[in-house]
């Protein structure tokens, strides 16, 4: 594998000083496709590359290389459009298989909408209904192939978290048939953003109550799953390459705060920024397996606040898509493509806040973290409200000579303020809320420092800078630009809310949207699920929890870690809502309240 290749530099500056202090190493994309509606929660790799499934007001195919405006079809379903790790199929919540050979002919005649939910349907099964969905291979036929497909809310338990059926389908006659149901892990209790490997045999949790992302190999037989690697850091959808041993993983993380229940997309207070880690796979297969991580490289690095490239997918040739949000709205597709970028020992990197004791950290660990200060000072100037695990992912990835010129120039000036600044602590705690913000549990570096680093020469201190072999070069990037399409009312409202309050999600609260078709639930209330649709009431509830957060704040929406909504898509929101709302005299009250956004 390649370590040490050319990839791109990201220049930082600020008007004070030159941009030779503030380089840093970022694999550049290969290519990045402009989209033309907004994404939400994540996205899927067609593998076999050129096609990309996107959730954005309904489930579209783009053809990445259909140029601008960008060609794409609307397929059926609300949310989730997965390929198979084939490519052969692409499914749908809840269980439903589609054959993506019909979706990419019609991309290839410009046709615009095959969102019908009865054509091009291989077959469907009942067993996993939920919307975090994914798929992966058991057993790869010419004729035919075995599925898994998993879930994660367990049907009548919505507690738990993991249920599967097994679907064998014929090539030729395009039909399925479910071979096997079942839930997986009966160890596990509580498994959020669950996705299975390409090869079906390995599951990736973001597990709330260690607040991070574990690997473990799973049972089909419903026993205990084992667990495999703790990558210690909370993170979002974990992709799987399609090797075997070392694995692959691709993430993202995020920086200025961290969701730790969910991951959705971009919000305000954070970034995101993407990963993918080597891991030796040590005695496969037997009890005592372990993955044993080996390296680490950073895809993305954000450099302004509610930016960040988030929610990567491997394709069968190698490469990494994932979103990108460039601030405002504007998303893009981008490619990379790792074996442009340099795989860094893990030792190098801390994705964790460290121990906060100098005799356990180390030296080594409070200079990278003195380096990272640096740069924060000099190049960040407040842009990012970096805490201390954010200022310590920086530091491996900062160019070599602009990280010796950093030391240079400003460690003697510097060294006090160093000392004395506080550094905005995260702090990884067992249970607890949904959210951790960036501006909680500020202490200072005093705090943490070790008197032997702040006595270090400017030589010694240099010794901890990146290697010089991990320098760049400009790799070309293929941009492909597009217009972003202005969402209707009800599109707003079912990109924002639909998600998560969902008939068919339990855990989503009321349920407002019908699942296959996002359009406005308006059933009663029901007392055996606890949900209800848009009636009169609900639609005032909902307006009161984002216009009016503060008479209703256990239910404020969106919910602390969620992404912002500004005043323009509140209005859209109101503007949808206000049609339930009855008499005329209350829904007065509620359209005076959206006309002082």
């Amino acid at each position: 594998m390649k370590r040490t290749l050319a990839l791109g530099l990201v220049l930082l500056s600020t008007a004070a000083w030159s941009q030779e202090l503030c380089q840093v190493n970022s694999n550049t994309p290969i290519q990045r496709f402009g989209l033309d509606r907004i994404p939400n929660y994540f996205i899927s790799a067609d593998p076999n590359g050129r096609y990309v499934g996107v959730i954005g007001n309904g489930n579209h195919i783009y053809d990445m290389t259909s140029g601008s405006p960008p060609k794409s079809v609307q397929v059926p379903g609300a949310y989730d459009p997965v390929f198979t790790p084939d490519g052969r199929y692409v499914t749908v919540p809840p269980g439903m298989f589609y054959d993506a050979d019909a979706y990419r002919d019609g991309l290839a005649n410009g046709i615009k909408d095959m969102s019908d939910g009865d054509a091009n349907l291989v077959g469907s099964s009942n067993a996993a209904t939920a919307a975090y969905q994914s798929v992966g291979t058991l057993d790869e036929g010419q004729d035919k192939s075995k599925y898994l497909y998993i879930s994660d809310s367990m049907q009548n338990k919505p507690t738990r978290d993991l249920s599967f059926f097994v679907a064998e389908v014929d090539h030729t006659t395009k039909k399925m048939k479910t071979v096997q149901t079942g839930t997986l892990c009966d160890n596990i209790d509580e498994a959020h953003t669950p996705m299975i490997s390409s090869d079906g045999q390995y599951l990736s949790i973001l597990n709330p109550h260690t607040r991070s992302t574990q690997i473990y190999r799973v049972d089909l037989n419903g026993g205990p799953c084992k667990m495999v690697t703790d990558l210690g850091v909370p993170t979002g959808k974990v992709s799987f390459d399609f090797g075997t041993n070392p694995r692959r993983l691709a993430f993202h993380v995020d920086q200025t705060g961290t969701n730790i229940g969910w991951f959705p997309q971009i919000s305000e207070g954070i970034t995101k920024d993407t990963y993918v880690m080597d891991l030796d796979v040590v005695n496969a297969g037997a009890e005592n397996e372990t993955w044993q991580m080996s390296g680490i490289q950073r895809l993305g690095i954000a450099t302004q606040s509610n930016t960040g490239t988030y929610y990567p997918r491997w394709r069968r040739d190698g490469t990494v898509i994932a979103i990108t949000h460039q601030g405002s709205d504007k998303y893009s597709i981008d490619v990379f493509d790792p074996s442009n970028g340099t795989t860094l020992n893990p030792e190098k990197v801390n994705l964790v806040d460290p121990v906060t004791s100098c005799g356990l950290l180390g030296a080594e660990s409070y200079a990278a973290l003195a380096i990272a200060f640096l740069w924060e000072d000099t190049c960040n100037a407040g842009v990012l409200p970096l805490r201390l695990r954010d200022s310590l992912r920086i530091t491996p990835w900062l160019n070599h000579d602009a990280c010796l010129r950093l030391v240079d120039e400003r460690w003697d000036a510097l060294r006090t303020s160093f000392a004395t600044a506080p550094q905005l602590r995260d702090t990884i705690v067992r249970e607890g809320t949904m959210y951790e913000g960036s501006t909680e549990n500020a202490g200072s570096v005093a705090d943490m420092y070790c008197q032997q680093v702040l006595g270090m020469s400017k030589e010694q201190l240099k010794a901890y800078c990146p290697d010089a072999r991990d320098q760049a070069a400009d790799v070309t990037t293929v941009v492909t630009v597009a217009e972003v399409q202005q969402d209707t009312p009800q599109q707003t409202f079912n990109r924002q809310c639909g998600g998560c309050h969902s008939t068919q999600d339990a855990k989503g609260g009321l349920a407002f949207m019908n699942f296959a078709d996002g359009s406005a639930n308006t059933r009663a209330f029901n007392p055996s699920t606890g949900q209800s649709g848009l009636t009169s009431a609900t639609a005032e509830q909902a307006l009161n929890a984002f216009l009016n957060p503060n008479t209703m704040p256990g239910a404020r929406m969106p919910p602390p870690g969620a992404a912002g909504v500004d005043a323009i898509k509140k209005r859209q929101m109101a503007e949808y809502l206000l049609q339930f709302v009855q008499p005329e005299s209350r829904r007065q009250k509620y359209i005076n309240m959206a006309e002082n956004l």
